[in-house]
């Protein structure tokens, strides 16, 4: 009673079945449930349908009348009368309906497939003389995308011929264009590579020389006021140098053994030697040179003594 109900709705009582639900009854199991229609639909699909019927027609017209043809009296394959021939009304191709193959040479090739294929190019399909006819059909992917053109297999290659001349220099531009083809995908490719690069390591540019042995060059040293330490980066592999140049220890150190100190008679090149050293350390900043010289002045006390 429902799907009564429910057909009684679509179907209006006259029989008349929505644009949208004539498409996607062919492949949807259950229309009722499928969704994704809008109110539209119907009426942009009618458009389409006038639209392509349009075009189509005009398209016959135009082969019809650039190329007056006579149908012959024999097919081209089977030399038999030629009375029933879906190719040559459509197609104007002299081939019976008893030999027409199918999946052969009388295949039907979109027009996206034809210019890949046979690498043709819309002026050799449109304009070149005879046009060649074509027939429209719904696309299968998507009923709401554009209405395919499908052309005649045999009728191409003819006219892949007639362009290149032969099928040897059709071969020869086919692999100098896939060449040219794999060449700008590797090099699409390792631009991808490139940018993945800068991407994950910022804004650092990778240089030829980068990662080989060489001496640093630093640039200007730089005071972090934060970390309390000076920092210098190579200008060639971007090395990046961190000194902590902490004088207090060493200047309250010097000052306390100058107030012990103080009795003992000093020259002026030892003060001297001692403020150059505490310079000295101030610069490197190394503990070492600082064991060693308590060391040499313990010494030279004892020594003294």
């Amino acid at each position: 009673m429902k799907r009564q109900r429910l057909d009684g709705h679509i179907n209006n009582g006259d029989g008349y079945v929505p644009y949208v639900e004539k498409l996607y009854r062919k492949t949807q199991e259950n229309y009722e449930e499928a969704g994704g229609f809008l109110d539209d639909d119907d009426e942009y699909g009618r458009i389409r349908e006038r639209i392509a019927e349009a075009r189509q027609k005009r398209a016959d017209e135009a082969a019809a009348n650039s190329a007056p043809l006579v149908p012959p009296d024999n097919c081209a394959d089977c030399e038999k009368p030629l009375c029933n021939s879906y190719l040559w009304e459509k197609f104007n191709y002299p081939v019976c309906d008893t030999c027409r193959n199918s999946k052969g040479a009388h295949k039907l090739i979109s027009r996206t497939e034809a210019k890949s294929q046979y690498l043709l190019k819309d002026c050799d399909l449109d304009l070149r003389k005879p046009v060649l006819r074509f027939i429209s059909k719904k696309n299968p992917h998507n009923p709401r995308y554009g209405d395919m053109k499908l052309y005649l297999k045999a009728q191409l290659e003819q006219r892949c011929l007639e362009v290149y001349g032969s099928k040897e220099e059709f071969e020869k531009v086919k692999e100098a264009r896939t060449a040219q083809k794999e060449t700008r995908l590797e090099k699409r490719f390792e631009k991808k590579i490139k940018e993945m690069r800068q991407q994950v390591h910022g804004s650092k540019i990778f240089k030829s020389s980068y990662g080989k042995a060489h001496d640093h060059v630093y640039g200007d040293e730089t005071y972090d006021s934060e970390k309390d330490e000076y920092w210098k980066i190579c200008k060639i592999c971007e090395y990046k140098l961190t000194e902590k140049k902490n004088v207090q220890p060493f200047i309250i150190t010097y000052v306390i053994l100058k107030l012990k100190l103080r009795s003992m008679p000093m020259s002026l090149d030892f003060n001297v030697c001692l403020i150059s050293f505490f310079f000295f350390l101030y610069y490197r900043g190394t503990i070492m040179c600082y064991i060693i010289y308590l060391s040499m002045f313990t010494a030279s006390k004892i020594q003294h003594n």
